[in-house]
């Protein structure tokens, strides 16, 4: 069962990193067009 859990932390730990990544890049891409 701990395993279970510790295996869905990391699971949603990835699917945040990488949602992150991607907020960032827009920002990063939007604040470009601005210039």
């Amino acid at each position: 069962m701990i395993n279970k859990l510790l295996l869905i932390g990391f699971v949603l730990l990835c699917i945040y990193a990488i949602t992150t990544r991607i907020v960032n890049n827009r920002k990063d891409k939007n604040d470009n067009n601005k210039d």
